[in-house]
């Protein structure tokens, strides 16, 4: 969104899978790995995660009610340098300014006072459940209120889901599912801009000491900056409000059912469409406005997105009376299309009161885009269960086309490979060990419109002009291909008390997509190309759950998971260049051949990697009679981050964790070394804790009585608790978004959370 003259909010998109009403998810499986998601095609790159959500069963039906209190605080805060007195006050800031609003012991809490927020939050659903062996059915409603921990903030939701089972016979079904989501953020601001509007672009320059509390209503000028961030959060608007709709039919007919040949043919048609309008209202009356010469600024944006998709899938299973094997041939075809419609219309000089762009003194209307992206794709695969099915082996081959691509018609095939074999009690601790191998390949394709060069016209003024297009396409642009070989084995140890889980795989990229600075002698800034380079990534992932105790009475699973992961350029055909960051003076990513991809360079040559060394997670599920206790707990060694924040702060000595404001710190930057600002981004973090009781039935009938079977009673907490040596607000920041090269970059981020809530699950 924009604000004031030259002022741009950049890289903070929503998610949309937010979306989702939590309650309404049976499972989530995540296939990983070049074999497993190929058939998937382009959009299985980088893995699949497939979430299921509920569905009736035959029987009786049954109401479940849930309500949820809580609420949000911050959980870090960077403060700000206290001077001891004036004195040393006036060696940072302008003598007249200090001399008028320092006065001794009196400071303000500046980050408190915008990001402080504790107001209640709600969370209100209901689903109801049953059906017969013919008809099925499940429904759903959410009511979601979240209070913002800044000024301004929030987000509300408001969700409806209906899923339908029907089998006409004993071979024909037909599932539906619908959801009607609508959603409103009250997003503020946060992030970069170029103006001193966002908060902690402000705070960096203004002392502790100068007080931004209104006084009669009305908000006093920063004099130590553009703006007065409380006065901004507290008067802006910034508003998000989506419409989605969702709906899926799959039609499975069982063509033949026979005792040695099995033919199941099905169909899937699916829509996914949102309108999101946002809203953008700078007033005249907030201190930057004027800057530009045209108070009050207004931004109305409006998009559309449709999703459609079709595939046609049969599964025909063999299996000869000797039962010596099984085979299961599978094949099928899917369509898919996405048609993206931005527009947007900018106003700055408004009347106060007014907050249409139709009142502006300028207007600026960025034309729609028809951004319409069509893909088709083939595939077949073949498995063969041999030696009393232990034995596993799958082949395959995926073939896509998209209009994405430079040749619309031409198809990429992409093969696939795995084999499994399952050794059965091999001794006596072990009860089964699975050893698996497997190959294949996926495409990732170029982003919409890189094939042409694409001008625009727009209207600046009232008058029609036409906009060179700033990015020279490539008609020979086609996809990146991922080769991923992949091996490993999974246990089962101790009566199935434990089990292990070891892979290592190698990811090869070759026609690497790059985008490339152009010279300004071509008339274009950059263009995406397939350079003829290749990535390698190699890892290791490795699973352990145990049992410790199993007892009619307790139960205790420990789970823990380890991830290592690094990246090799193998190949660049071009010369070595720099991507993301902020140059070599403060840290930029640097594209060469032999080196990490995710290698930060500064002045001094390599300065991090924003890699890390491993990550590992730790969970535990505790069962003592109807208690039940949950814990999730993530640690992440190395992945260093461009901390652009704290720059800022020691630019003006305002730094709270050195008692010269950083000033130390900044010097050795300015004396070339870049280190200082590229820090380690390690944690450890307490990411989830849960505890919930069943109330007995009897007590639960008398207690809530209308006929309810079961009570659950839950406390959760998120983000308690964490450890980092990084000296910014979250280790996790990525101001350019989740992208896989440009991440780690800290940028005025919106400050982190942590949340308690208090639920009730009624069961009837």
């Amino acid at each position: 969104a924009a604000a004031g003259g030259n002022a741009s909010n950049q890289d903070n998109p929503v998610n949309r899978i937010a979306d989702l009403n939590t309650d309404d998810i049976e499972r989530v499986e995540i296939l990983k790995g070049g074999s497993s998601a190929a058939i998937y095609g382009s959009k299985a790159t980088n893995g699949v995660v497939i979430i299921t959500t509920e569905r009736g069963q035959a029987g009786r039906t049954q109401l479940r009610l849930s309500q949820r209190f809580g609420v949000y605080s911050r959980l870090a805060s960077l403060g700000s340098r206290t001077f001891r007195d004036s004195a040393e006050a006036v060696t940072v800031f302008d003598t007249a300014l200090v001399h008028t609003y320092f006065l001794p012991g009196r400071t303000f809490d500046l980050e408190d006072l915008i990001f402080g927020r504790q107001a209640l939050s709600t969370e209100t659903s209901a689903s109801l459940a049953g059906g017969s062996d013919r008809t099925k059915f499940y429904l759903s409603g959410l009511v979601l209120n979240d209070a913002g921990i800044g000024v301004g903030t929030g987000y509300k939701k408001q969700s409806f889901r209906a899923n339908l089972d029907e089998t006409a016979n004993d071979r024909v079904s037909v599932a539906v599912s619908t959801n009607i989501i609508h959603s409103l953020s009250r997003r503020g601001l946060s992030n970069n801009d170029n103006s001193g509007t966002s908060p902690y672009m402000v705070l960096p320059f203004t002392p502790n000491f100068w007080d931004p509390n209104p006084v009669n209503g009305l908000y006093p000028a920063n004099p130590f900056e553009r703006s007065n961030p409380l006065q901004t959060l507290s008067l802006l608007t910034n508003d998000e409000d989506v419409w989605r709709g969702l709906g899926t039919v799959t039609t499975r007919w069982a063509a033949v059912a026979g005792d040695r040949h099995r033919l199941d043919l099905s169909a899937t048609g699916g829509a996914d469409f949102f309108m999101q309008r946002n809203e953008f209202f700078s007033p005249p009356q907030l201190q930057y406005e004027p800057n530009d010469g045209l108070a009050g600024t207004v931004v109305q944006s409006r998009a559309t997105n449709l999703n459609l998709n079709l595939s046609v899938n049969g599964v025909h299973t063999y299996a000869p009376a000797s039962n010596a094997f099984q085979a299961v041939t599978s094949g099928g075809v899917q369509y898919q299309s996405r048609d993206l419609r931005p527009f947007s219309v900018t106003g700055r000089g408004l009347p106060t009161g007014k907050t249409s762009p139709a009142f502006a003194e300028s207007q600026n209307i960025a034309p729609p885009v028809d951004a319409l992206v069509r893909e088709l794709g083939f595939y077949g695969q073949e498995e063969i269960f041999l030696a009393d099915r232990r034995l596993l082996l799958t082949g395959g081959l995926r073939a896509d086309r998209s209009s994405v691509n430079g040749n619309a018609h031409h198809y990429f095939v992409y093969p696939k490979g795995a084999a499994s074999y399952r050794l059965v009690s091999p001794t006596g601790f072990l009860d089964e060990i699975k050893l698996r191998a497997a190959v294949g390949q996926t495409g990732n394709l170029p982003i919409f419109g890189t094939r042409y060069v694409a001008d625009e016209t727009g209207i600046m003024d009232g008058h029609l002009g036409q906009i060179p297009a700033a990015r020279l396409g490539d008609r020979d642009i086609k996809p990146e291909r991922q080769t991923e070989v992949e091996t490993g084995f999974d246990a089962q140890l101790a009566g199935g008390r434990g089990t292990v889980s070891f892979s290592v795989y190698q990811k090869t990229i070759s026609d690497l997509l790059l985008d490339q600075t152009l010279a300004p002698s071509t008339g274009y800034a950059t263009r995406l190309f397939n350079s003829g380079g290749k990535l390698r990534n190699r890892g290791v992932e490795l699973a352990v759950g145990v049992v410790p105790v199993q007892t009619a009475r307790i139960s205790w699973l420990l789970r823990t998971t380890f991830f290592a992961n690094r990246s090799k350029i193998t190949k660049l055909p071009i010369p070595t260049f720099q991507t993301a960051g902020f140059g070599t003076s403060l840290g930029v990513f640097q594209i060469e051949e032999g080196k990490s991809a995710t290698q930060i360079i500064g002045t001094e040559g390599l300065v991090g990697d924003a890699n890390p060394d491993f990550q590992m997670s730790f969970s535990t599920d505790l069962d003592i009679g109807r208690f039940h206790l949950g814990a999730l707990a993530d640690w992440k060694k190395g992945g260093d981050i461009i901390n652009l924040t704290q720059f800022l702060y020691d630019i003006r000595n305002n730094s709270a964790d050195r008692a010269d404001g950083g000033a130390g710190r900044f010097a050795e930057w300015a004396s070339g070394k870049t280190k200082a600002y590229v820090q380690d981004g390690s944690y450890l973090k307490l990411r989830e804790v849960t505890l919930t009781y069943d109330l007995p039935r009897a007590v639960a009938g008398r207690l809530f009585s209308g006929g309810v079977q079961s009570a659950r009673l839950s406390l959760s907490g998120r983000n308690l608790l964490r450890s980092t040596p990084y000296k910014g607000l979250d280790p996790e920041v990525s101001n350019f978004g989740n992208q896989a090269i440009a991440r780690n970059i800290d940028v005025a981020p919106f400050p982190p959370s942590r949340s308690f809530f208090f639920s009730i699950d009624l069961g009837f």
